[in-house]
């Protein structure tokens, strides 16, 4: 774990020197030597890769709980319920901050008000969200935040000076980075333990045609500096997520898709320690989200490195987090740059912070509405 002298800004880790060129043996939970599984994949498995997903639409749906829960559901649908709309996955976001949103033997519940609300009522939201997804015929998959930055236990936005608990239980477990209270070190073999009994619980207990590990929104993962030096840290975990998907998709008689959302280009990816090349020769995952905030993607490298394999590419939009300020651009710049996304060979694009509702379905709710240039369909 890195001392206080060694803590470092968003900037510096971000200028971190690229790590020795080795490559180390891949790490099991206890630190052995691990080889790569072998990846057999089901014939519905291949098929359910190749769905058609025209707009694949990340909800970050922490916001409204406690109204009535089918007006929060046609709330949440109401771009995707739209006639003509070409959303076709919804992946849903709502992790809570390192706490349960649903019934966990794993994590202390999100005490939010509103969710408790309808815990109260007997309304498990998380299989509701998935059934309204079966409904509609519109795929679902669990988003997880590999690292989170928020400290709360109690409601949005509340408590951000104190440390989670987890955190200050498990000081091992933190790298000191740009953020206060630190983020999980996917180094100590405890933290990928504990990341796929998290992750393990959900898939389990609910319908989800996949989950998606997302490592493009929070970094470091790695002590900075020795990212690539320990890229098989990271690759461990996502075989051993890979084949517990698989072993969870065999006993439900249904696939379970694998997604990553990863940096950008490829020496973003080798700066933070994400060996996507080997992700992709190995098979551990089905899709390939990219970037988070930026218009330029290489889609190109990754097309490469997935090529011979059945791996999608999906770039992403994040119209909140912009690079310059927080600003919605007009239709036409979302139109150039998905237009350019798709004749570069992108199979599907992604969005992520978008309005999820027409602006007068939000007036109702008393939701944040976006402008009509971000209709969804």
């Amino acid at each position: 774990m890195a001392t206080d002298k060694q803590a470092i800004t968003r900037r510096t880790f971000l200028g971190s020197s690229l790590a020795a060129s080795g490559a180390f043996a891949s790490l099991g939970s206890q630190g052995q030597e691990a080889s790569a599984p072998e990846i057999k994949l089901t014939a519905a498995h291949v098929a359910a890769v190749n769905r058609q997903r025209h707009i694949v639409v990340q909800f970050d749906a922490h916001t409204e709980m406690g109204m009535d829960i089918d007006q929060w559901l046609a709330y949440r649908f109401n771009y995707a319920d739209e006639p003509g709309s070409q959303i076709d996955s919804l992946w849903w976001d709502i992790g809570a901050f390192g706490n349960a949103v649903y019934p966990s033997k794993v994590l202390e519940p999100f005490a939010h008000e509103g969710l408790v609300k309808w815990w109260d009522q007997g309304i498990d939201w998380v299989e509701r969200i998935v059934g309204e997804c079966r409904k509609r015929e519109i795929e679902s998959f669990w988003h997880h935040r590999i690292c989170e930055v928020e400290t709360l236990t109690q409601g949005v936005g509340a408590n951000r000076e104190t440390p989670h608990p987890l955190k200050v239980s498990h000081p091992d477990w933190i790298l000191k980075t740009w953020w206060k209270h630190g983020l999980l070190n996917l180094a100590n073999p405890e933290v990928r333990d504990y990341k796929l009994r998290v992750l393990r619980e959900v898939a389990e207990n609910y319908d989800f045609d996949g989950m998606q590990l997302d490592f493009a929104r929070h970094i470091p993962v790695l002590p900075p500096g020795q990212q690539w030096e320990l890229r098989d840290h990271v690759t461990d975990l996502m075989r051993r997520m890979r084949m517990m998907l698989l072993e969870v998709g065999e006993k439900r008689g249904q696939p379970f898709l694998f997604a990553a959302k990863v940096p950008r280009t490829l020496e973003g990816c080798r700066v933070d320690g994400f060996d996507v090349a080997r992700w992709a020769q190995e098979g551990l995952v089905d899709i390939f989200t990219l970037g988070t905030r930026a218009l330029e993607v290489d889609i190109a490298a990754y097309r490469e490195i997935v090529a011979g394999r059945n791996i999608k590419l999906q770039p992403c939009f994040d119209d909140h987090h912009t690079s310059d300020a927080y600003q919605y651009p007009p239709v036409e710049l979302f139109r150039g740059t998905f237009g350019n996304w798709w004749q570069q060979g992108a199979d599907s694009v992604y969005t992520f912070n978008w309005s999820n509702a027409a602006p007068e379905v939000c007036k109702a709710v008393g939701a944040r509405p976006g402008p009509e240039s971000q209709r969804q369909a």
